[in-house]
Parts: C-alpha cells; sequence; structure tokens
C-alpha cells in the first residue's frame, strides 16, 4: 500500500522543483534580478516615480524584459555570462526607453 504524502513532502517537493528550474535557467533569472534591481535605484535616485506601485510595476517590467532578452540570447549565440549586463542595461535604461528604442527599429525594417 502506497504512503500517503504529507504536506511537508509536497513542500519539498515543489521547492526542490523551482530550484531546478532556478538552476536550468541560471543566467535569465539573474539578469532578471539584476534588471529589477537596479531599476528601483534608479526610479529611486531619479525620483521619476512616487508611488511604489508604479515603482514595483517598472521593475518587474524590467526584470520580465531581461529574462526574456537573455533567454533569448543563446539564439544568437551569445555567451550566458553577458545576461547580467543585459540585465544592468535594461534596468538602467528603463521599459519606457528600450521599447521606443524597438518600436524605432521596427518602423526602419519595415519600410
Amino acid at each position: 500500500m502506497a504512503k500517503q504524502m504529507t504536506d511537508e513532502d509536497v513542500i519539498s517537493r515543489i521547492g526542490g522543483a523551482i530550484w531546478g528550474w532556478i538552476s536550468l535557467n541560471a543566467a535569465p533569472v539573474s539578469a532578471m534580478v539584476m534588471a529589477a534591481m537596479v531599476s528601483v535605484f534608479r526610479i529611486v535616485y531619479d525620483r521619476s516615480e512616487t508611488t511604489w506601485q508604479r515603482i514595483m510595476t517598472e521593475s518587474v517590467l524590467c526584470g520580465l524584459l531581461s529574462f526574456a532578452l537573455s533567454a533569448g540570447a543563446a539564439y544568437f549565440a551569445i555567451p550566458d555570462g553577458v545576461a547580467v549586463f543585459i540585465g544592468g542595461a535594461v534596468g538602467f535604461v528603463g521599459v519606457v526607453k528600450v521599447r521606443a528604442v524597438a518600436l524605432k527599429a521596427l518602423e526602419k525594417y519595415e519600410k
């Protein structure tokens, strides 16, 4: 007869799965953390936003964008070591500026 799983067993397995995923995606995760941290400090330093909701939203967006960019960097044969640089750059520049640059590049490509 199979043993019933306890709550501790379930939590342990979920924690192990999360840790395994983080270790497999260490470069994009480190880029995401770097972007979020840099963007928080940039926003606080510049005093460009005053509410904590806006600061957190910008930081999460920077982190997610950095995760996507650094995960896609492998497709272009860019080494994993560049991921933290990508995260720092996105966090420093900000999501609004990255979006503007991307839209400008797409407009040139369409013409």
